[in-house]
């Protein structure tokens, strides 16, 4: 029988490799930090997460060989032991793994061994050893790394970690108060007083400094939601695929918080057909009240739970002249990011339309949150956006 051993990063499989006579794979990652995709380890995910990591696809891949090649390998693995720390850093991990497991069919026995040790390494506890069942964790790992939305599960330390990933991502979480609390105070200081107070989180000094510089950045950033309606949806001008970027917009509205996101409707009324988009586009869409008006899927319920900011636009470009428009918009930003539908039309419109309002504001599309019914535009509008200065990144 062929058993493999995957443990949370290098320095616990060198101690485990020196134990046991079976392959130790380690797992070089941090799901902690950063958004995801709707499917791990796919090519979008390796994209995703390398952008975010500020590493090379070759290199994010380079760092988890081991890991992919026994994803790929599954076949031929009769039963896997995945070794895990108790913490969020950890359970974030490991539901990655077991959701990637999940969704290849992994036939043979999965065990999970969670452990504690001293910090020299001489004393590993085994806390938890388990048999699973993989049921259930694509759906955790959705409504958790993806929508980061609190989920129960019947794993005491998986619901341990939920919470404390959850409350490392919040704008009043324990760490950011205590960062808050403590504006006069070194970085380094800070660092050793959040590592000494997040044992639950499992953060490294990394991550402590990442959480200080974003508490700290005074720069105004925000999200603009543009149009991702039923009708561009499943609707009246709806396409394949443009239901796929749901969770995704989702994961962007969550990492941006309350306060820093807007999002658009395109609003038209009985008259739509008179008018000058009716005539060249002679489809009843978005008509204000209808079911094809309203937001699409999980959005609408994330844009409310931030309490976004809605503006209704009458043409493809909000007119920031409009008092009501003008009301919701913050005086200045420093960073703009644009997603929703669709690409050639609203998307591109609204990224000049901002341009103008916020001149010395960085404006910036995700490739991986807008998309066509015609891919050949979709693809040309990239390279316009591009163009004229706006950064399109994940494309």
């Amino acid at each position: 029988m062929k058993r493999v051993h995957i443990t949370n990063g290098d320095v616990f499989n060198k101690w485990l490799k020196s134990r046991v006579q079976e392959p130790c794979v380690p797992f070089n990652e941090a799901m902690m930090s950063h958004t995801v995709c709707h499917e791990p380890f796919t090519e979008q995910f390796i994209t995703h997460r390398a952008y975010h990591h500020g590493v090379t696809v070759q290199n994010y891949r380079e760092n988890l060989k081991e890991f992919f090649e026994v994803m790929n390998d599954l076949k031929n693995i009769d039963e896997l032991v995945l070794w895990f720390g108790m913490d969020a850093f950890c359970q974030m991990n490991l539901l990655t793994i077991l959701t990637a497991l999940e969704l290849k069919n992994y036939t043979g026995k999965v065990k999970t061994v969670l452990f504690d040790e001293n910090k020299d390494w001489n004393l590993v506890l085994c806390i938890q050893k388990v048999q699973r069942k993989l049921q259930g964790y694509v759906n955790i790992y959705n409504h958790v790394l993806v929508w980061r939305r609190s989920i129960l599960c019947d794993d005491e330390f998986m619901n341990q970690g939920i919470h404390f990933f959850l409350d490392y991502h919040s704008q009043d979480g324990k760490l950011s108060r205590i960062v808050d609390e403590h504006p006069q105070m070194n970085e380094y200081d800070l660092i050793v007083l959040l590592l000494k107070k997040s044992e639950e989180y499992g953060l490294s000094d990394l991550q402590a400094k990442e959480l200080i510089q974003k508490r700290r950045n005074k720069m105004k950033r925000a999200l603009f939601v543009i149009d991702y309606q039923n009708d561009f949806v499943d609707g009246a001008l709806g396409f394949a695929g443009a239901e796929k970027l749901d969770a995704r917009i989702v994961s962007k509205i969550r990492e941006y918080g309350e306060g820093n996101v807007w999002f658009t409707r395109d609003t038209h009324f009985e008259n739509y057909l008179e008018t000058r988009e009716g005539k060249n586009l002679p489809v009843i869409h978005c008509v204000k009240g209808t079911h094809g008006w309203d937001i699409y899927g999980e959005t609408k319920k994330a844009l409310e739970e931030v309490h976004a900011k809605g503006i209704d636009k009458l043409v493809f470009g909000m007119d920031v002249t409009d008092p009501d428009t003008a009301a919701v918009l913050p005086e200045s930003l420093d960073e703009i990011e644009l997603v929703g539908l669709v690409s050639n039309i609203c998307v591109v419109s609204n990224a000049v339309v901002l341009q103008s309002k916020y001149p010395e504001a960085t404006i910036i599309v995700d490739a991986q949150c807008t998309d066509s019914f015609d891919k050949e535009l979709h693809e040309k509008v990239l390279d316009v956006l591009s163009g004229f200065q706006v950064k399109v990144i994940h494309r």
